[in-house]
């Protein structure tokens, strides 16, 4: 269209002006036609455009009107005639990327969030996770069903900058409460808050998977910074609390160290996902004074980034059933200064649907 009308248009210049000078025209209509606006007008006739009589002829033919074409003029010409190819080069470029078929709708087009199968919509921000994720890279086992989803906002002005998704390794969770001992444990968690049930399946052995996904652009490094600010807080109420041994509290601060350098110094675009893989370590002394040793593994995009294995048997984080794996996913569904409200209600929900 773009191209059609400035085509026409310079079509439309040129006939004028061809018109007026066969018809012997003063030269300032000529100037009109390129300029119509007075100040226009003003401007070519201080630049001395005018007609040029030659006078009286011997034989008293009528005077004749010499036209004398100004550069001004001719630039001018020459300038609409690019202008009109730039316009036309111009249209001509976007239909061949933007243009859509006629009667086509135009709307904002969804990212999916990786994944197959059924979807959950979280409601804040109509990002979808789905209901199931295979076997991560870090372990071998079935699929892990979602638990609950929610979306984390930061500052009084809840700022939202992801939604995170808690999967919880099925399999593992009917293989638990079928074992004498901790079956009944974890049977005798109705009633008790969402924090200490999840508590109880970690250690138990029962592998988690927060998924991640940015609903705006961010960088590995801002994620890194808020999940150790997440589990540096939670260790400060422990101590507070004095139930955190000091020697323990070592431990944990030099596993977060170690976790800080699993983060690569790149981006995470919107959309994409980082998921936390939180399971049993693949050491032999995978158990400490009945409590499972969790490790930590960073996933994206297909690869593994890097695995933070727990505090080392005989240390006195590992007595305690301490570790960073543990503790942030605990800072999701705590009892006080959840990371996520939303999430955090979610998890309570399904959590009473699996265990009920």
């Amino acid at each position: 269209m773009a191209s059609l009308i400035s085509t026409k248009a310079f079509s439309a210049v040129a006939v004028s002006l061809r018109a007026a000078r066969s018809s012997g025209a003063p030269q300032n209509s000529i100037a009109a036609i390129l300029c119509s606006q007075q100040r226009c007008r003003q401007s070519v006739a201080s630049r001395g455009f005018h007609s040029r009589s030659s006078g009286s002829n011997n034989d008293g033919a009528a005077p004749r009107s010499s036209v004398r074409w100004s550069p001004y003029v001719t630039g001018t010409a020459l300038s609409l005639g690019l202008f009109a190819a730039f316009l036309t080069y111009d249209a001509e470029h976007r239909k061949l990327h933007f243009d859509s078929p006629p009667g086509a709708r135009v709307g904002i087009i969804p990212v999916p969030s990786p994944g197959s199968g059924p979807q959950r919509k979280d409601p804040a921000t109509g990002t979808e996770l789905p209901e199931s994720l295979p076997s991560p890279l870090s372990y071998q086992g079935p699929e892990l069903r979602l638990v609950g989803l929610g979306v984390r906002t930061v500052s009084f002005l809840k700022v939202r900058v992801y939604v995170a998704g808690v999967y919880v390794d099925q399999g593992a969770l009917e293989r638990v409460r079928r074992e004498a001992g901790v079956g009944a444990e974890v049977r005798a968690l109705e009633g008790k808050s969402t924090e200490e049930v999840v508590k109880a399946l970690l250690d138990a052995g029962v592998p988690f998977v927060i998924r991640i996904v940015p609903v705006r652009s961010t960088d590995f490094n801002h994620m890194r910074d808020g999940f150790t600010r997440s589990v540096q807080a939670r260790l400060k109420a422990a101590r507070k609390a004095n139930i955190l041994p000091p020697a323990a509290d070592e431990d944990l601060s030099l596993s977060l160290q170690s976790l800080k350098s699993l983060f690569p110094p790149s981006a995470l675009p919107k959309g994409s996902t980082l998921d936390l893989v939180v399971h049993p370590s693949s050491s032999s002394s995978s158990r400490v004074a009945g409590k499972a040793r969790m490790a930590l593994s960073l996933e994206h995009d297909g690869k593994v980034l890097g695995t933070l294995a727990p505090p080392v048997p005989g240390s006195e984080a590992s007595k305690g059933g301490w570790s960073v794996a543990k503790e942030l996913v605990l800072a999701y569904v705590a009892d006080k200064n959840e990371i996520s409200t939303p999430l955090k209600q979610s998890v309570a929900e399904g959590m009473r649907e699996l265990l009920g």
